[in-house]
């Protein structure tokens, strides 16, 4: 199997205006030294920072104008090395898989993790990238409290592995490092994982009576409103006894006969847009009738008025006929020389025109009598068509009503029917909803039941051994017991809980029990951390004087980390440090010195060069 997790290969704070700041570590063990107040607890802090916690990086004099942070890591699996950045005022982390110097360059993958999850975002977060990198399973459960459960975050890992300086020596059992009920069920549950392998997605949930209760209230109230609502409509619908159904095919033998009287008013409608037809023809007709009979008797006057110009024109030839046998002029007494008066040509003529004409006259009032007799025809037919289409009117008209009127019954069937189908309907409702409020009240006065749900630790003989070793080896106990208390979840040694130890002890077996809980955890492949970060665990250590220097517990401790061969990246954060003479034959442990003569702290400050 792959080895998963990282070791921290540096970390850097840069600003405007700044020198950037930079501390490198290896793999195995670290010792970052020096005297109080040099900045260590900044390093500790900033790892704390990098690794998703929420809190911004120690606030102090020095650190003012650094904006961004980095973390350099590689991981152990491919031997990739990382680079994360947090902003100050960001809520993201960014991680390319680059070193440092060829980070925000565009050469390397870079993605974007949210420290914290979105309601609507569903996008990986940095914790769910932390727990991947480490080989935590997807989807694990934690339980939350004594009815609940969460999904497991990286979060609860860390308070393990990242040990302050108050943790180490704090009187809280090592495992629940925080006084609050409500954290400690989370704690104690990621503990029973690390220690087993065994998440809580078999705890069943159970709803907290206080939820379930006010859950069952709004049930109860969303219920009553809807009965109360239901009962103002059956009261606003009033008494509908009436609206009874009638005798069987009432409703089929109704319908059929508004068919029936439909398609009687159907076909007179039909006959009365035929009658208007054939009505508008025939007036039609008759107004093509009385034009042309109108413009024959114009014709007929015009040749009346040829006529009489032709009687008149004979007259004066039968007048001048008498004057031909006259040879002197009765007025002036002059000879006549040409006595053809009358010319007969003319005549003949004049009478074939006059005839003619008579001719056309009478062929004009034959066409006008048979038109007059055509309108009087035509009008006698209009006066019968329009006492049709009058009768048929008047049928449509009394037909209408007794159509009305059977729709209008059946409609008020329905619609009686449908009201007391609709009380019907609402009274179930009521009693539907009546029934459903009894049983909730019911229902909430029942307390379910709670499955027995036990678990413990798998903290045994040889974890416990594993840790009496560490401390004998670092010359803080003799042969006496380490037990694990499972109440406390803490340790006892030699017959004292640890808790009651002097300040002391209690950092230097803190520092023993997570050493040998992350070797557990590899040598049971239980996903945890290849990273143990301690600050000042030999601090408040004081070995009694007459002890000799080299089997101090601080000598033991350091000749210790120098031998053992680390298979996870161990950094140790302290004001006491191996001798100067012993430090260069130390070659299993990396030293990081922060003093006036070396590095003193953390942050460099302004950059100068640049002001």
């Amino acid at each position: 199997m792959s080895k998963k997790g990282f070791y921290i290969k540096s970390i850097i704070a840069t600003g405007d205006g700044m020198i950037t700041s930079k501390v490198e570590f290896q793999d195995g063990c670290n010792l970052l030294f020096g005297p109080s107040e040099k900045g260590k607890s900044s390093v500790f802090s900033i790892i704390d920072y990098m690794l998703g916690a929420n809190n911004k990086p120690n606030d102090v004099i020095e650190s003012r104008g650094y904006s961004d942070y980095y973390m350099e890591f590689v991981t152990y699996e491919d031997n990739i090395q990382h680079t994360a950045h947090r902003n100050l005022e960001s809520n993201a982390v960014i991680v390319e898989d680059c070193a440092f110097e060829s980070f925000g360059t565009g050469a390397c993958t870079r993605n974007t993790y949210p420290i914290s999850a979105n309601r609507n975002n569903d996008r990986k977060t940095y914790s769910t990238y932390l727990m991947e990198l480490n080989g935590y399973a997807k989807n694990l459960k934690l339980k939350k409290s004594k009815t609940s459960k969460a999904n497991m975050t990286f979060t609860w890992a860390r308070h393990l592995f990242l040990v302050g300086e108050d943790r180490v020596v704090s009187k809280q059992p090592i495992f629940i490092p925080k006084n609050d009920t409500n954290s400690a069920t989370t704690e104690k549950s990621f503990l029973y994982y690390v220690t087993s392998g065994q998440d809580d997605s078999s705890f069943q949930e159970v709803e907290d009576e206080k939820i379930r209760r006010s859950r069952y209230d709004g049930m109860i109230k969303l219920a009553q409103e809807s009965l109360n609502s239901v009962n103002d409509k059956i009261l606003e619908l009033g008494d509908v006894s009436y609206a009874d159904f009638k005798e069987e095919g009432f409703f089929e033998a109704h319908k059929e006969e508004i068919k029936k009287q439909e398609e009687k008013l159907d076909n007179l409608y039909k006959q009365r847009t035929e009658s208007e037809e054939a009505l508008r023809k025939q007036k039609s007709q008759l107004l093509f009738a009385q034009e042309f009979t109108k413009r024959m008797s114009l014709l007929k006057r015009h040749y009346q008025l040829d006529l009489q110009r032709y009687e008149h024109l004979y007259e004066g030839l039968s007048l001048m006929e008498p004057l031909t046998e006259i040879h002197t002029c009765p007025v002036c007494h002059s000879n006549i020389v040409d006595r053809n008066l009358v010319n007969e040509e003319y005549r003949e003529a004049l009478i074939g025109e006059y005839d003619k004409t008579k001719a056309k006259l009478y062929d004009v009032d034959m066409v006008i009598g048979i038109k007059r007799k055509e309108i009087k025809d035509i009008e006698s037919k209009i006066e019968a068509a329009e006492l049709k289409a009058d009768n048929i009117r008047t049928a449509i008209r009394d037909f209408e009503p007794q159509i009305n009127d059977l729709k209008n019954t059946l409609l008020k069937y329905q619609e009686n029917i449908e009201k007391k189908t609709y009380r019907q309907f609402l009274q179930e409702e009521a009693q539907r909803l009546s029934k459903q409020i009894d049983a909730l009240q019911k229902e909430q006065k029942v307390k379910p039941e709670r499955a027995i749900y036990t678990r413990q630790t798998s903290i045994g003989v040889e974890f416990c051994n594993s840790v009496k070793e560490k401390l004998q080896a670092w010359n803080v106990i003799g042969d006496v017991p380490v037990v694990y208390d499972e109440a406390d979840f803490d340790f006892s040694i030699g017959g004292q809980k640890r808790i009651m130890c002097g300040k002391g002890s209690r950092g230097v077996t803190c520092t023993a029990i997570l050493m040998t809980l992350i070797e557990f955890c590899k040598q049971m492949d239980i996903p945890f951390s290849q990273l143990l970060v301690v600050d000042s665990p030999l601090t408040a250590h004081f070995n009694d004087e007459r002890v000799d220097a080299d089997k101090t517990t601080q000598s033991k401790f350091f000749k210790y980390c120098n031998e053992t061969k680390f298979d996870y990246q161990l950094i140790l954060i302290d004001n006491k440090m191996p001798p100067a003479s012993e430090r260069e034959s130390m070659k299993g442990i990396h030293f990081i010195e922060f003093s006036e003569s070396i590095r003193n702290g953390f942050y460099l400050g302004k950059d100068e060069a640049q002001s």
